[in-house]
């Protein structure tokens, strides 16, 4: 099936970043710093940016206990992921991250789907994070 759906979703193509109204955040040093996802979206595409200002962060439990999210695309620009981020998120099954992110806290996917996978660059920090916690790669 995995391959089936990996079809599907090139032939559906990257999904448009949700809008900034979907998100609370903050700027902080001309980077945005989104402080929690209030959208109801099963896939979720952070933008890039927001007014102008790159996303560089999600802060600790941005996402936490969100129930409805199936996937999430990183952007480009992150570079921190926070202390329980996604925690909670037990529909959660793959996060697609950059490898501009340098720095993922503890704790950040704690309770998620089991079956989660991350897709990243091999090498990258996301990763050996992964790996560490045992779950899923798959490469860019």
């Amino acid at each position: 099936y995995e391959s089936r759906i990996e079809e599907l979703e090139i032939a559906l193509g990257v999904p448009e970043a949700a809008p900034p109204s979907d998100f609370l955040y903050t700027a902080k040093d001309g980077k945005i710093i989104i402080v929690s996802y209030v959208g109801s979206e099963k896939v979720v595409s952070v933008p890039e940016e927001i007014g102008g200002c790159p996303v560089a962060h999600i802060a600790d439990t941005a996402f936490e206990n969100n129930l409805t999210l199936e996937k999430v695309i990183l952007p480009q620009t992150l570079e921190s992921i926070g202390w329980f981020a996604f925690r909670g998120c037990i529909a959660l099954c793959k996060v697609e991250v950059p490898e501009s992110v340098s720095k993922i806290e503890y704790g950040a996917f704690e309770n998620c789907n089991a079956k989660i996978t991350f897709v990243c660059q091999s090498g990258s920090y996301a990763e050996e994070y992964a790996q560490s916690y045992g779950y899923a790669t798959k490469q860019k």
